[in-house]
């Protein structure tokens, strides 16, 4: 049998134009070959075990690790090249190796579109926002009612249209949460959420569009840091700001725990919600990660640009349904998010109301017609509304808040000035803290289509951060109790 070393020559020798990244698997003398014969190249190997046995060479002993290498590298369109050598190696078999890749592909289509166009918006979006934290109730304490009891989240999936008929009903015996892109259909349908959510960095004024305010005022609203601070000013009865993956450095100081992984996707959002909320168990309708027939969003959703089909996934029932590269990225965020939840809390449980979408692996399909009988009403008011509760005011852990900042800081500098280079530093970093991260990825990413400085912007963008630490200090010791 061929030698991996020999392989490894013969390999390198058949590449042709330059080679900027080897995802390689196992560890062995291929990758000294590898590195010796492609000298321009930085080399990410699934080999069983952590390591970086030169300036170039990333050796990732975990499935995530790699992965998240992986994604990196290919969003910032890096040519990449696959190294899969024949025979039994530390890490994945040959097979499983190519699966892995492909799930990289998927991601990095999606990270590439985040962090080009909306990876500068995120940053400035914070610092707006994270003025609203002083006067919010903190996240686990926004809306007691729902602490267990069913919560139904709602997405803006063609499939909701199936399930209008039986809200009313719903909404007597669960709390609802919705998705902003889901309050027109529901205003037509005369059914109002309890919550709504949004995580959206760019404005979207037509998803409260034709809404009246008075029904706006019955809404609390949930509200990713990053989103668009437009989002916030609509006449809601509460707001309240959340941290989300870029914002997941505040967590500890704003009392959230961690921040809340969104997978990009406000229906991923919303499950994680209603969890955080204590409800239980968290239902779900509209969330379709799919074409339903020739349609993705419900009818009375506002005009939207549909995502093109190049995909299919399967169904609730087994068949294939089509879907694009981004909804099935969001699929598979979804999918370990509800993993993630249920290995810290087994008793945690996901339903689907509506059957017709994308399966969703950590989620029960069930009957809402048989669940309605199961389910006591809710003590609602005369105006429909559950009581909101006395609320917790926030306090703002200002010696946490300098830590976060100082470990960010330390992320930072070790990137810009790994030995290989900022590039380097960005794929290689352990467990990078996703607002570093969007910082580097969309710096390198500009200097790739425009020839900028990425040391120069990622500097900048860090004064963002210093900018939010700082109004977030001054802001402290200043209360609200709603």
């Amino acid at each position: 049998m061929e030698s991996l070393a020999a392989w490894a020559r013969s390999w390198a020798d058949a590449q042709e134009g330059p080679v900027e990244l080897v995802l390689a698997r196992g560890e062995g003398p291929h990758l000294d070959v590898l590195e010796e014969a492609l000298p321009g190249a930085l080399i990410v190997a699934f080999a069983g075990r952590d390591g970086r046995p030169s300036p170039r060479r990333l050796l990732c002993g975990t499935r995530d690790r790699f992965l998240r290498a992986a994604v990196a590298g290919m969003a910032l369109g890096l040519e990449t090249f696959r190294a899969n050598p024949p025979g039994e190696l530390a890490g994945p078999t040959a097979a499983g190796f190519d699966e892995l890749l492909a799930e990289a592909r998927l991601e990095a289509a999606v990270e590439q579109a985040t962090l080009g166009e909306l990876g500068p918006l995120f940053l400035a979006n914070l610092r707006r926002n994270a003025l609203r934290l002083p006067e919010s109730p903190g996240l686990r304490h926004a809306f007691p009612a729902a602490r267990g009891r069913p919560l139904l989240v709602l997405g803006s999936g063609s499939s909701l249209d199936e399930l209008l008929p039986l809200l009313p009903a719903l909404a007597e015996r669960a709390v609802l949460l919705a998705g902003t892109s889901a309050l027109r259909t529901l205003y037509r349908a005369g059914v109002r959420p309890d919550l709504a959510a949004v995580i959206e960095p760019r404005p979207c004024p037509h998803h409260l569009e034709d809404i009246p305010a008075e029904w706006l005022s019955g809404v609390v609203l949930l509200a990713d840091l990053v989103t668009h601070p437009s989002h916030l000013e609509a006449p809601w009865r509460r707001v309240v700001p959340f941290a989300g993956p870029v914002g997941e450095w505040l967590a500890a100081a704003i009392r959230q725990g961690s921040g809340v992984p969104t997978g990009g996707n406000v229906g991923t959002a919303m499950l994680v919600l209603g969890w955080i909320l204590g409800a239980w168990p968290v239902l779900a309708g509209g969330l379709d990660f799919a074409f339903v027939g020739d349609r993705f969003y419900a009818g009375g959703v506002p005009n939207r640009p549909h995502p093109r089909a190049d995909l299919a996934v399967p169904s609730w029932s087994g068949t294939p349904l089509a879907t694009s590269t981004p909804l099935a990225s969001f699929l598979v965020q979804t999918e370990r998010v509800l993993a993630l939840v249920t290995r810290r809390d087994p008793r945690a449980r996901f339903l689907a109301l509506t059957h017709r979408g994308a399966r969703i692996r950590g989620m029960t399909p069930v009957d809402p017609r048989g669940l309605l009988e199961a389910l006591d009403p809710l003590p609602r008011g005369a105006d429909g509304l559950l009581p909101a509760g006395e609320g917790v005011p926030l306090e703002i852990d200002g010696d946490e808040l300098a830590r976060a900042v100082e470990r960010l800081r330390a992320q930072l500098r070790a990137a810009l000035e790994d030995p290989a280079g900022p590039l380097a530093g960005f794929l290689f970093l352990p467990v990078p803290s996703v607002a570093v991260h969007v910082l580097l990825g969309t710096s390198l990413l500009r200097r790739r289509r425009e020839g900028t400085d990425p040391v120069r912007e990622a500097r900048e963008g860090f004064a963002e951060i210093e900018g939010v630490a700082a109004q977030l200090s001054r802001a402290r010791r200043t209360t609200s109790r709603w």
